[in-house]
């Protein structure tokens, strides 16, 4: 196996789960287990897969088979202008059941932050497309760094990891990683300054 094939496919690993509903799905779930009473983890996990996850996919996957979008990553600039607008719609109500139903602050804020963050990826999207997969795998390290410092130094590797998989599989160029970054490291800091800690 020659080299560059090797990278491209540790790149589609690292791209498939740096996917922004994978992974934050994942990290959610995790920390709601390890740290909710079971019943209300399985109302959080279950809130966040039929709220969100589930009805993202559905509408991404059922486009791209369509021909509307090019891929499933939406990483045509014009054709996210179709996905911002949904996806911010379901993480609102989310964050609002959330809200509603008294989660735990943190969680609740963590949504909040998470939502931030996909409205300011859709005002740049305006300008430049940003790496969704880069700064949602940068805000969970964040996430991951508030309750475990060592697995969240683990957690920032594996988002650096992601980020250079979307350059090695020329999804997105050098400024909309760097964007990406950027975006996940301030919604990311914000959580962390918001949590209190």
């Amino acid at each position: 196996m020659n080299t560059s094939s090797w990278l491209v496919k540790a790149a589609t690993v690292f791209s498939v789960v740096g996917h922004p509903l994978c992974l934050s799905f994942c990290i959610t779930a995790f920390l709601a287990w390890k740290y909710l009473p079971a019943g209300q983890a399985v109302w959080v996990c279950g809130l966040l897969a039929g709220g969100v996850v589930v009805p993202v996919y559905w509408h991404t996957h059922r486009l791209t088979k369509r021909g509307t979008y090019t891929n499933a990553d939406v990483s045509n600039r014009q054709e996210r202008y179709r996905l911002y607008p949904r996806v911010i719609g379901l993480l609102t109500f989310v964050t609002i059941a959330l809200f509603a139903t008294n989660q735990s602050r943190v969680l609740c804020l963590g949504m909040l932050s998470a939502l931030l963050l996909v409205i300011c990826a859709y005002g740049v999207n305006f300008f430049n497309k940003v790496s969704l997969h880069t700064s949602v795998a940068l805000f969970m390290a964040w996430v991951v760094w508030s309750s475990n410092k060592p697995v969240g130094m683990a957690a920032i590797a594996l988002a650096l990891l992601i980020a250079a998989s979307r350059l090695v599989l020329q999804r997105h160029t050098w400024s909309e990683v760097i964007l990406g970054m950027a975006l996940g490291t301030l919604t990311g800091a914000l959580f962390y300054g918001l949590a209190g800690w």
